[in-house]
């Protein structure tokens, strides 16, 4: 397991958690990014998304030049 925080209402909170585990302040599980990625990043279409991390979210994505 890791040690994941909400991306809505980050706490100071050190325990490990599952990304199905939900956020008790909020109620959002802890993979919302990965499960409703955003379709584009600035000029980046999202392919997919790959994984999360304490703060962040990493998605394979293309542009312009790469389509």
């Amino acid at each position: 397991m890791q040690n994941y925080c909400c991306f809505f209402c980050p706490l100071k909170d050190k325990n490990e958690k599952k990304m199905d585990d939900v956020c008790p302040t909020c109620n959002r599980r802890y993979s919302y990014p990965l499960d409703f990625p955003p379709k584009e990043v600035g000029s980046y279409q999202v392919i997919k998304p790959l994984s999360r991390g304490f703060y962040g979210a990493t998605y394979i994505a293309k542009t312009g030049a790469f389509s």
